[in-house]
């Protein structure tokens, strides 16, 4: 059964929490897959320690206006692609210093 087709609904998505290959790539295109892996996706994720290390990983390429807009489109495409029509997004306001405020 293809799933894709049916309607979604996503009640809680963190942007931060949401970010693809090709968008993180596109930021920083030093990025390899191993390391998207290790460091944004986790791989395994085994406790709330790890997983937040992937998020924090997440906020530091989300420091511009320009990133934010990339990677909120990407999560835009992403739901196209599931075919969600409805999203509720949190988006966790953490700028390092010198970044968008």
């Amino acid at each position: 059964m293809d799933y894709n087709k049916n309607c979604k609904v996503e009640l809680h998505v963190h942007l931060d929490c949401s970010l693809s290959y090709e968008v993180v790539k596109k930021i920083n295109p030093k990025i390899t897959k191993t390391i998207y892996i290790n460091e944004f996706v986790g791989s395994s994720c085994s406790c709330l320690n790890d997983y937040i290390k992937c998020a924090d990983r997440a906020v530091e390429i989300m420091q511009s206006e320009e990133e934010l807009e990339l990677v909120t489109i990407d999560l835009f495409n992403q739901l196209k692609k599931d075919n969600v029509v409805y999203a509720a997004f949190y988006l966790i306001n953490l700028f390092l210093p010198g970044a968008l405020a």
